[in-house]
């Protein structure tokens, strides 16, 4: 499996294949240069073969092929048509009521319905020229530069389309809340714990999002050397949560610490958990439900530091939650950032029971048991270079990761994942297709 990365323009075809192990991958051009760049993506070697399954099971074009996914398809041309004519009659009849329900009905389902044709389209022209060639074995050359740009173009069509039959999770495009703690190995794990936080915050800076520390705690309070024992941070801007949301779980690195006499590799580990951030009108916390306590902040020094009770502690009393805040210089603004964190716990927390419910109705209707979820879903390998993501088997060079786009092929192949999946337990179902149509 491979990532490609490429300028669109003067690239008439990419071709890539595995061969014992070694990655290849071949570009036609239709001019001489052209800017094209590759991710080699591997497996570890006891995943390669379950691996290699799923990637066969979950390709696109078995996805869209399938008879439920052409008749949904089917069933949204047929109605974007048919509202097409509905809207015509309604202009013609002046009738004002009629052209805003028939406009606003059609804008639900043109977009899917014109990324369907182009997908239909590709695939029509396709069939025509593999008849022509099996018809006439002269033009078999003739088309076959054409078939290559029909593919192209099919495939381009066939991820547009993808995209469309995704719906939208409205959480995606909201802030969020981005917690990290050091875990198994003392003071390598906080320095990875502060390796992490950097990471994600030169992501953020490189997409234009913003991130306010909220809260950070060392593992020595009067060093930040010894590295971080957890922050938490907002994060706040275009599509935040839906971009970092697969980052929530345990983080493992492997590499020599720096007071590693032997040069031996040692194994640790970090938690991260990013919540959404909703409006303060998704979720209400009454103040009779918050106890509110005040002590006085700790950190390396400064003003505000261990002088004044600024730091804040909230405890929502209904769930338990637990959160403390001491960024801010003011009892009032420390309170203000807590209720952000908070709001997100108690949205995540109702988001967790409202997931559960719809996976244990799912069991009860057609017996499916979900599968565990392995602890580690990320490994940052520093003598191999490399950084693997367990959830996919997808490999990327570890420099790309924290100099480079790595994190954004990670974040896309995991976006993809959730999408090809939705689609396969969803539109596999006779039922999801009857009552979409």
């Amino acid at each position: 499996m491979w990532t490609v990365s490429r300028a669109l323009q003067g690239v008439r075809s990419i071709r890539v294949w595995r061969t014992q192990g070694q990655c290849q991958c071949r570009a036609s051009l239709y001019q001489p240069r052209v800017l094209l760049s590759c991710t080699r993506v591997m497996f570890d070697s006891d995943e390669t073969q379950k691996q290699s399954n799923r990637t066969t099971t979950l390709k696109a074009e078995d996805i869209l092929q399938r008879d439920s996914t052409q008749q949904y398809l089917q069933s949204v041309i047929s109605q974007m048509e048919s509202l097409q004519g509905a809207l015509e009659h309604a202009i013609s009849a002046g009738n004002a009521h009629d052209i805003a329900e028939k406009s606003k009905l059609l804008a639900q389902v043109t977009t899917l319905a014109e990324a369907a044709e182009a997908y239909t389209s590709a695939q029509e022209e396709l069939a025509s020229l593999s008849s022509m060639q099996e018809e006439d074995p002269e033009m078999r050359e003739l088309v076959k530069d054409e078939m290559s740009e029909v593919r192209v173009r099919l495939q381009e069509a066939g991820a547009v389309l993808l995209e469309e039959l995704i719906p939208k999770d409205q959480q995606d495009q909201s802030n969020a809340i981005l917690e990290i703690r050091a875990g198994t190995g003392g003071a390598e794990g906080a320095i990875f714990c502060s390796d992490l936080f950097k990471l994600y915050s030169h992501w953020a800076k490189r997409r234009g999002w913003r991130v306010q520390t909220l809260d950070m705690n060392y593992m020595n309070s009067s060093s930040s050397d010894e590295g971080i024992r957890d922050v938490t941070a907002s994060v706040s801007g275009q599509g935040v949560f839906g971009s970092l949301k697969h980052e929530s779980g345990v983080h493992r690195v492997q590499r020599v610490p720096a007071t590693e006499s032997a040069g031996r590799v040692h194994t640790s580990t970090a938690t991260v958990a990013v919540l959404s951030q909703p409006d303060e009108v998704s979720v209400k916390v009454q103040d009779k439900d918050i106890k509110i306590e005040t002590f006085r902040s700790s950190g390396a020094g400064g003003q505000s530091v261990n002088t004044t009770d600024s730091a804040v502690r909230l405890t929502h009393i209904p769930t338990g939650i637990v959160v403390s805040c001491q960024s801010e210089r003011s009892q009032h603004q420390n309170r203000e950032a807590g209720m952000k964190v908070l709001r997100a716990r108690i949205h995540a927390l109702e988001r967790e029971r409202i997931a559960q419910e719809r996976i244990d109705q799912r069991r009860e209707l057609i017996g499916d048991t979900p599968g565990a979820r392995s602890d580690r879903i990320r490994t940052y390998n520093y003598p191999q270079d490399r950084v693997t993501d367990h959830r996919i088997g997808l490999r990327v060079s570890l420099n790309a990761v924290f100099e480079g786009d790595g994190l954004d092929v990670l974040s896309q192949a995991l976006r993809q994942e959730e999408q090809r999946n939705w689609l396969l337990t969803t539109l596999a179902e006779p039922s999801s297709t009857t009552n979409k149509a």
